[in-house]
Order: structure tokens, then sequence, then C-alpha cells
């Protein structure tokens, strides 16, 4: 089978799951910052609120691409026999780990250009109202934990136009007033890369990626999802499913499949599974067999 032929099954409230876990992070850190505590304990919730985005990017760059496997670079699918063998059921996710490692040795703005490349996101504004802040926030980060914020070439190298200094050896701070702008900065960014992706992708919900998937495990005419399923487009939510209108006149594979779908969903798949073995199916079918058992569990049908 085609890869082009396959669903995708992105779904935004997994898309924006890493933001919306990195804000609690950082409204947690912004709680418990103030000027009366230790100068370790803010230089520690700065460290954690540029890790926090940093996971954050990741992540999302890691869902997307399992759901868009086609944008990985070409060369990302060379595996060594080991690899191969001992992974030969996620060699798409090791593809992704692996393409995401060698990002994070580019420079901050590298790494987001290629983000926002990616996600297909427009923001002409980035680097003024928040990238250069972050690229200089970033190497500040790397300079307390590799030299003690003593200055050196790599800090001057990576900081960008907002460097806070240019002669080797000077000794840099990390004091509640830095800390905190970085942090308030950090949430304004959070804040707005969410309400762009969400504006992108606000019609990849739950519902529809369950029609997509459902669309391409099920051809038949006879099968339209609506007939089959009960749910709730407001909410976004799978409620149940019900006895389609030609149900009594499915195919014997269709029959297996549709049992095979519903038992994920609730658990039993009632007389439909009986007999149930990968035989009866024909190569294509035995294709979206599958694709279905590899995917499940990663997306939920509920």
């Amino acid at each position: 089978m085609n890869i082009k032929e396959y669903p995708n099954l992105l779904i935004l409230k997994n898309l924006i799951a890493p933001i919306d876990n990195s804000l609690k992070k950082l409204d947690n850190c912004i709680s418990n910052i103030s000027e009366d505590i230790d100068d370790v304990l803010i230089e520690g919730l700065f460290v954690l609120s540029i890790s926090s985005v940093e996971i954050m990017l990741s992540d999302i760059l890691k869902y997307f691409y399992r759901c868009f496997p086609l944008k990985l670079p070409k060369n990302g699918f060379q595996f060594d026999k080991d690899t191969f063998f001992n992974n030969q059921f996620d060699l798409i996710d090791k593809s992704i780990e692996g393409h995401i490692m060698s990002l994070s040795y580019k420079s901050y703005k590298e790494y987001f250009d290629i983000f926002l490349e990616q996600l297909s996101l427009e923001w002409k504004d980035y680097y003024t109202e928040f990238g250069d802040y972050i690229e200089e926030i970033k190497a500040t980060r790397n300079l307390l934990l590799h030299n003690n914020l003593v200055v050196n070439e790599q800090y001057i190298g990576s900081a960008g136009i907002k460097k806070r200094s240019n002669s080797i050896s000077d000794k840099l701070t990390i004091k509640y007033d830095y800390a905190l702008s970085s942090l308030k900065l950090i949430i304004e960014f959070e804040k707005l890369l969410k309400a762009k992706i969400v504006k992108k992708y606000k019609i990849y919900t739950k519902v529809n990626a369950n029609k997509r998937f459902w669309g391409f495990i099920f051809k038949s005419p006879v099968m339209p999802y609506d007939d089959f399923w009960i749910y709730d487009e407001q909410k976004d939510e799978i409620i149940g499913y019900k006895e389609g209108k030609y149900e009594g006149a499915l195919s014997g594979s269709e029959v297996a499949l549709l049992g095979l779908w519903r038992a994920h969903f609730a658990g039993s798949g009632s007389d439909h599974l009986k007999n149930f073995h990968m035989r009866r199916f024909d190569n294509k079918n035995r294709e979206k067999v599958l694709f279905f058992l590899s995917t499940v569990h990663q997306f939920n049908l509920y």
C-alpha cells in the first residue's frame, strides 16, 4: 500500500498538549519565584523554565512527525542491522527520535525556523518579539550550567543580538528581575504559539480523526461513519456505537474489521470476532489490520 493512502490522524488537542503541560510548569515556577528566595533557587527555576520550552518544542515535533512521517528527511531512514531487527515495529519512531536529536545540535534560530516551516506557521515578528530574547536566555542557561556564568566564546557566539556581554571573563548574574522577566516572556511566547497552532489546525478534531481512520479501514459505501457511531462535535467526543443500517449485509472481512474496531472502543467485539484470523483477509486488508493494531495504542478510539 502506498504511504500516501494512510490516514492523517492528527488531533489538535494532542498537538498542543505539550504547550499546556509546559505552561502549567511555568506557572508553578512563577508562583514560587520571589526576591526573598536564595539565588540558587532562582537559578534553578530559571533553568527549569527554558528546559520546559525545549521539551515542549521537541514533543510537538515528535507528535507532528508521527502524523506527517513524509515530512521527515529522506536520509532519516538509515538503520544499522541491530536497530532494524530490534525495533522493526517502531522504525518511524526511531527515525523521528534521530531527526529531532540532530536538530538539537543546531542553533536556536535554526531549530525554531525548522519548527515553523514544518508546522507551516507564519510568525514574521517572532524574533523581535521573542526569539532574540529566548536565544539569549538559552545561552545564559548554558553558561550557568557549563561555565559558572563566566562569559566565554560560546556565549558570545550563541546569545545573539540581545547578549548581555561581549567581554570574555565577565561574570553574568541571574537575579530575580532577570529570571522573572524571562519567565513572563516565555509564558507569553507559549500562549501565542498555542494560539497560532489552534488557528492553523482547528479542523483536526478527535471526531474528524476518527472519521479519517474509519474511512481508511472501511471503503464500502454501506459503511458511512455516521451510520455506526454516536458523537458530539461540540464536545469533540465519541459517545458510543450503534448497529449500522446495512450491518447484516457486510462481507466477512468487514464484519471482522468492525469487531476489531468495536473491541478497541468498548473492550468487546461481540460475535463479530468469532473465528478471527489473518488468513481471512486479502493483502490490502491485512495491511489495514496491521496498521490498525500498530496505531490504536497511541490513538484512542473513544
